[in-house]
């Protein structure tokens, strides 16, 4: 299951992006976002018994896709966003000072509601596994949110987005110890069409 799923996540992806007769086009598009605020949940758990606690969530992601756009009405609009992420980071526990290096797989997208307006909203959903320091198979989750875009010009975008992690799978290392982590995040970057 483990190998069948990135398989999965690109197959899906490309049937996404796969051009259909129209007035629209995919554009290649490149991005990269930081979380700004991250409040998450991590919880430890083994032999029935479980430790929760609050961590800060601080990761940069790299993003690689394709961005459909309309040019019918002689304005672009954008319509959707397909792609995958790459994200590193930490998580960070300021009580006792510690913290756990994290990776981040991820794969879906965005949709906009561009109505010609300077500020372009948009909902957002991404499958991510993520990887934690010293464990051994990765955590599965569903990552929902919304934002806005702002064109600073018709290829280069700075966006800002509110998401919340919502764990599928925990993650688990050799000692039989459950991860999972949970929470929401303020991201801002910037996306561009690439020739």
């Amino acid at each position: 299951m483990k190998k069948t799923l990135p398989l999965l996540l690109a197959s899906a992806l490309m049937s996404a992006c796969q051009d259909v007769p129209g007035s629209h086009t995919w554009e290649p598009t490149l991005g990269v976002d930081y979380s700004l605020i991250g409040d998450y949940d991590l919880e430890l758990a083994a032999l029935g018994y479980s430790l929760e606690t609050d961590v800060d969530y601080r990761v940069i992601q790299f993003e690689a896709g394709a961005t459909k756009v309309d040019y019918s009405g002689g304005a672009s609009v954008k319509k959707e966003f397909a792609g995958i992420r790459f994200g590193v980071g930490e998580v960070e526990d300021d009580d006792i000072d510690a913290s756990v290096d994290i990776w981040e797989l991820s794969g879906g997208g965005r949709w906009y509601f561009d109505s010609g307006d300077a500020l372009i909203p948009y909902l957002s959903l991404w499958s991510v596994i993520s990887g934690f320091e010293d464990v051994d198979s990765p955590q599965l989750g569903l990552r929902v949110g919304g934002g806005v875009e702002y064109p600073l010009h018709e290829v280069f975008f700075l966006r800002a987005e509110l998401d919340y992690l919502f764990p599928l799978l925990e993650g688990e290392d050799d000692f039989g110890i459950d991860v999972e982590g949970d929470g929401i995040a303020l991201r801002v970057g910037f996306s561009a069409f690439v020739p």
